[in-house]
C-alpha cells in the first residue's frame, strides 16, 4: 500500500492499486464488519483503490487518532 488522501467533503482515498481485486474486496468486507466503515472500490485506470465515504469520516478518525 502507498499513501492516500483526505478530501474537504470527508472522504478518503487508500492508493491501494498494487493490491489485488480479490485482496481489496476483502479489505472493504472486513473494514465494514470489524470497524463499521462504508467503504467502497473504485476504478482508476487498471486498477483499484478504496474510498472511505464521508459518512464513516467520524468512525475512522476516531479509529486512527493517536
Amino acid at each position: 500500500m502507498d499513501d492516500g488522501t483526505f478530501y474537504s467533503n470527508g472522504s478518503y482515498i487508500f492508493n491501494t492499486q498494487s493490491f489485488s481485486l480479490a485482496d481489496q474486496k476483502k479489505l472493504v468486507k472486513t473494514m465494514g464488519e470489524v470497524f463499521g466503515l462504508v467503504v467502497n472500490i473504485h476504478r482508476d485506470k487498471k486498477k483499484y483503490k478504496l474510498y472511505i465515504l464521508r459518512e464513516s469520516h467520524e468512525k475512522f478518525e476516531a479509529l486512527i487518532k493517536p
